[in-house]
């Protein structure tokens, strides 16, 4: 008959199972395939992550302006990734080992979309929704070099609008500028030179752009030129009158 081996197995400090055949056998050793990995110095272990949330869930951010960070925060869990659906508006980003929404937005998102970020790690993951928009600010001020503005027939003119308001932006006039008078579409300006004259009216300029219209008031009159005087004579340029009596009238030619 085959004889039974006994082994006996004990775990020692150095990470070794020593054992040792029965009946007084010689003793063996094998290392350890898996140690804990705190004895190692292992990673952390991950969490379950839950409740995202951010510092401002609802944003209305103005184009061309720096945004104040919009920060996350976790309820639980460690050590999150993040994405973005959809994607942020031109000139913002999200970090997406910190969750930062930042930058500076270029382009127009009106009316408000709602974005949907997402932490994940390896053993889970957990979403919030929030809202952005960005809008264009309007002009503080809009107005013209000129205004009331009163020119003369023949005489060239240019009246130069300024606006607070960055472009596109498309100008129309109402009613029609007098004859000679034109309005340039795209930048305001309105120039030539007068050929009739006219009483003073008010014109409307509107001015249109990626923000609400601006409506501008010119008040504008064309007069008719006049000519200063000129070959003053009178018929008897040298006279003599006597002290005391009264003198013909003399006139100048008509």
């Amino acid at each position: 008959m085959r004889r039974l081996l006994s082994l006996s197995c004990t775990l020692l400090f150095t990470g070794f199972i020593a054992c040792s055949k029965g009946g007084g056998g010689q003793a063996s050793s094998s290392a350890l395939t898996t140690l804990d990995n705190s004895s190692k110095g292992g990673t952390e272990a991950q969490t379950p992550l839950g409740g995202l949330e951010y510092s401002s869930p609802t944003s209305d951010y103005k184009r061309g302006t720096p945004i104040q960070p919009n920060l996350p925060g976790l309820v639980s869990g460690t050590s999150p990734a993040y994405s973005i659906t959809p994607a942020l508006p031109a000139g913002l980003q999200l970090d997406p080992v910190s969750g930062i929404i930042s930058g500076t937005p270029t382009e127009q998102l009106s009316p408000a979309r709602d974005f949907t970020v997402t932490a994940s790690n390896g053993i889970g993951s957990t979403a919030v929704t929030i809202s952005i928009q960005v809008t264009v600010a309007q002009a503080t001020t809009a107005r013209y070099t000129a205004n009331p503005v009163r020119l003369a027939v023949g005489a060239v003119s240019a009246n130069p609008v300024r606006i607070e308001l960055q472009g596109p932006l498309a100008f129309t006039v109402s009613p029609p500028l007098p004859a000679g008078l034109s309005l340039d579409p795209s930048t305001g300006l309105i120039s030539g030179t007068p050929t009739e004259a006219g009483p003073q009216a008010t014109y409307e300029i509107t001015i249109s752009g990626p923000a609400q219209p601006i409506i501008v008031s010119l008040s504008l009159e064309v007069a008719v030129a006049l000519s200063p005087p000129a070959n003053l004579t009178y018929t008897m340029p040298q006279a003599q009158y006597p002290m005391g009596l009264p003198i013909a009238p003399k006139c100048f030619p008509g």
